[in-house]
């Protein structure tokens, strides 16, 4: 019997060489200055830009959602290989801009929002559009963003397993709000979440004030989110606590290359030696039978 607790003991310190996904957030100004923003941006090889990411339906990826509809329980986007779609009964597709350049100079637009966000990103508009303001196309300007109004959140799945994946992101209204993501191992946010991460007082929430500059000056201040997701994980929600809700410029994803995780061989030797243990002790106790 001590044999066998032995063994079990060996089976249970090898799963626990499988470590747990972690969180950091990157806040400040987002630009190569900022250490932790650029070593962390520059380990993903694939980025999903909300401008022209999105659609309604997976036959046609790059075509994004009309601005202003929100309420769509399901988009779709593809970068290269990878496929994902984003469900939520928020969801919303907005740019971030405070004036536009009609060509006789800089204005105040018609009353967008929300389907146009004065946040914190890097969201100067294009100073060489014109127009003769009538039909203004939303997506001329700023950064693309997606979010979710009213306390949502939506989740974000993927048709492979993710090694890691980060974004930026601001809450409408709170200047300092907190987050809360999600795991799951299914691709669509089905199932129980494998784990809960958590950033509490992020900074770069809420507006910004330069962006009705003349000419706009963007704050580059929302905080770049960095997961490095272990255990099998292919889809991930995302909420803050800003009942008025949030958005996310951009998404950094990266893929597992083939060779096994560190981890994963942890837990596979580990269980190795304890079968082969439990195996030699149940012979042991047959010979002396």
């Amino acid at each position: 019997m001590k044999r066998i607790l032995i063994c079990a003991a060996i089976i249970v310190a090898g799963s626990g060489g499988l470590h747990a996904s972690s969180i950091i957030a990157c806040s400040g100004v987002a630009n190569s200055s900022n250490s932790c923003y650029t070593s962390h941006l520059s380990t993903f090889d694939l980025q999903l830009d909300w401008d022209t990411a999105l659609s309604t339906s997976p036959s046609s990826y790059n075509a994004p959602p009309v601005n202003g509809t929100y309420n769509n329980t399901t988009w779709y986007a593809s970068a290269d290989y990878v496929n994902v779609t984003v469900t939520g009964t928020t969801l919303i597709r907005a740019d971030d801009f405070a004036l536009v350049h009609t060509g006789g100079g800089w204005v105040t637009p018609p009353s967008w929002a929300p389907y146009a966000f004065t946040g914190n990103f890097d969201s100067a508009p294009d100073s060489g559009f014109t127009t003769s303001g009538v039909g203004l196309t939303l997506n001329s300007y700023g950064e693309g963003l997606l979010g979710s109004l009213n306390a949502g959140s939506f989740v974000i799945g993927s048709n492979t397993v993710l090694s890691s994946f980060g974004f930026r992101i601001s809450s409408i209204f709170d200047t300092n709000f907190n987050v809360t993501i999600n795991l799951f191992t299914s691709t669509d946010g089905s199932g129980t979440a494998i784990q809960t991460l958590t950033l509490n007082n992020l900074s770069g929430g809420g507006n910004c004030a330069s962006l009705g500059n003349v000419p706009p000056m963007p704050c580059n201040i929302a905080p770049f989110l960095y997961v490095a997701a272990t255990g099998g994980v292919r889809s991930f929600s995302i909420a803050t606590n800003d009942p008025t809700g949030f958005y996310i410029d951009d998404l950094d994803l990266d893929v597992p290359v083939s060779t096994p995780e560190p981890a994963t061989l942890v837990f596979t030797g580990g269980g190795l030696l304890g079968l082969a243990c439990l195996i030699r002790s149940k012979r042991r106790t047959m010979a002396r039978g």
